[in-house]
């Protein structure tokens, strides 16, 4: 079966069973339709797939908490269709493979438990997940 193979293919990690993003608001609690983040903060919303990295990392090895590892393509996100704020995409500290989105709730978004987020790297879209904002 052919498999097509790109440069990128973000995937962000969602909540088993749901759709909901695995998201913490800028206070480290879980983003959930209970718990939404305020407009104007932050959320991080971890995914995978992001792509070459702006600086070299053994295979297997922790990225370290010394130095941030940025994607090195084009990257944006949407939430509710709105081109949103990427602070920062790159790879977790402490963590193998695992990357990470730091993105800005704009102050004019919409409100709701279930708006659908969507990061996308070298023009390849992630999957949708939700994420909750107040």
């Amino acid at each position: 079966e052919p498999v097509n193979i790109g440069p990128a293919a973000p995937g962000i990690f969602t909540i088993a069973g749901t759709q909901r993003a695995v998201a913490v608001n800028q206070d480290f609690s879980l983003n959930t339709a209970e718990n939404p983040e305020a407009r104007g903060r932050v959320i991080t919303v971890y995914l995978t797939g992001i792509g070459v990295l702006d600086g070299d990392l053994a295979a297997g090895q922790a990225a370290p908490s010394t130095r941030l590892y940025r994607a090195a393509l084009d990257s944006s996100a949407t939430i509710a269709g709105r081109d949103t704020p990427l602070l920062f995409l790159g790879l977790t500290p402490g963590f193998v493979g695992l990357a990470q989105a730091n993105i800005q709730l704009p102050a004019d978004l919409p409100v709701g438990g279930a708006l659908e987020l969507v990061i996308s790297v070298n023009r390849q879209r992630s999957n949708p997940a939700l994420v909750a904002v107040r």
